[in-house]
């Protein structure tokens, strides 16, 4: 299962967020409002910082389609070309939840699997 750092890691200290450490050793900072996991992306541990509401959003995307967080990750790394990986994540969250979302009775129904119709809002 990936490594979690969470509100232990973040003990305030006069100065801000306690710093961690990455597997390579590297000092990040993580404010109050993330927190910062280390997730596999084809086969490489990526730290990543994102609020608990998108945390919460990518296991339930990887509950409805029966994948794991890594690889999610993964489809989603190998889909954002030039765009930083977290930016992508939130926006993957947000395609995919709307495409979840019936449509209302002026919306169009575009007949797309949430996944796919999400992934293709990165590329």
């Amino acid at each position: 299962m990936d490594g979690v750092h969470g509100a232990a890691d973040r003990a305030k200290t006069p100065h801000g967020p306690q710093p961690f450490r990455t597997a390579s050793g590297a000092r990040h900072r993580c404010p109050p409002w993330q927190t910062c996991r280390r997730v596999m992306i084809a086969g490489r541990r990526v730290s990543v910082r994102l609020e608990d509401v998108f945390w919460d959003s990518l296991r339930e995307v990887c509950r409805r389609e029966d994948i794991t967080l890594s690889r999610l990750c993964t489809l989603i790394d190998g889909r954002r070309g030039t765009a930083k990986l977290t930016p992508s994540l939130r926006i993957f969250v947000v395609g995919y939840f709307r495409e979840a979302t019936p449509p209302t009775a002026s919306g169009r129904d575009r007949g797309l699997a949430p996944l796919a119709s999400a992934l293709d809002v990165i590329a």
